[in-house]
């Protein structure tokens, strides 16, 4: 009978003990967003060719602010770069996925979002570098730093 109850403790704290390790953030990696694009290389390709489906980071006539808000029945994933070329560091994520989203998987600098409408985020638009637009990204009214969207994913009010 001891036993029989020292095997069900045993289980119990391994299956804790598990259990409590993979909600820890910093010791559970999230490969969700990475493996997605591994099995979807051409994913932006597919989905720009159909523009009404797509959310956009929209670029204000009067103040130059950049607004996206997520609508959950239009995808985007607009990575903002260090420099105006895709191969550069990417800074800042904001996607319409969850396994882009929590625990910045992309190991993005300025963090990974779902929109920027409701955070304390602003970002500026600076103006145009070769096929991308230059955004400064303030946090909480202070300049982080300045980067790139590629050009494709953005639309300027009419």
């Amino acid at each position: 009978m001891k036993a029989i109850l020292s095997i069900f403790i045993l289980l119990g704290f391994t299956s804790y003990s598990q259990s409590n390790s993979n909600s820890n953030p910093k010791t559970k990696i999230n490969t969700d967003s990475i493996n997605w694009v591994k099995e979807n290389p051409n994913w932006d390709k597919e989905v720009s060719q159909n523009k009404k489906h797509l959310n956009r980071l929209e670029i204000s006539k009067t103040d130059k602010t950049v607004s996206l808000f997520a609508d959950i029945k239009r995808d985007h994933r607009i990575f903002g770069y260090e420099k105006p070329d895709k191969n550069s560091k990417k800074m800042i994520l904001f996607s319409v996925w969850t396994f882009d989203v929590k625990d910045n998987p992309c190991d993005c600098t300025f963090g990974s979002y779902y929109q920027i409408t409701g955070t304390d985020l602003t970002l500026k638009y600076l103006g145009m570098e070769k096929s991308f637009i230059k955004v400064d990204v303030i946090k909480s009214g202070n300049k982080m730093g300045t980067v790139f969207f590629e050009k494709k994913w953005v639309t300027f009010e009419q």
